[in-house]
């Protein structure tokens, strides 16, 4: 079986966002939700997944990390209706 990686972006209970990679998506974000995923996110708990992404490669994935922290405001997935914002 190829391996998977995933960037993924969660929405804070302070609506920051938060941009990540991991190869096991579901056990990341479980991390995040018990406040072991990072820093940024175990101080603004909730989050919420809002965007996932798949990649067959550790470096497409990181690649498309590291240019999605750089997009512009518009270049966001849209939030869920009744979202903060």
């Amino acid at each position: 079986m190829p391996a998977t990686y995933w960037v993924y972006i969660l929405r804070c209970a302070d609506s920051t966002l938060y941009i990540g990679e991991t190869s096991c998506l579901s056990a990341r974000i479980q991390q995040h939700h018990d406040g072991r995923g990072s820093l940024h996110t175990s101080s603004r708990l909730p989050v919420t997944l809002i965007y996932c992404e798949q990649h067959s490669t550790e470096i497409s994935a990181g690649a498309s990390d590291r240019s999605s922290a750089g997009l512009g405001k518009r270049s966001w997935p849209s939030p869920r209706a009744g979202s903060r914002r």
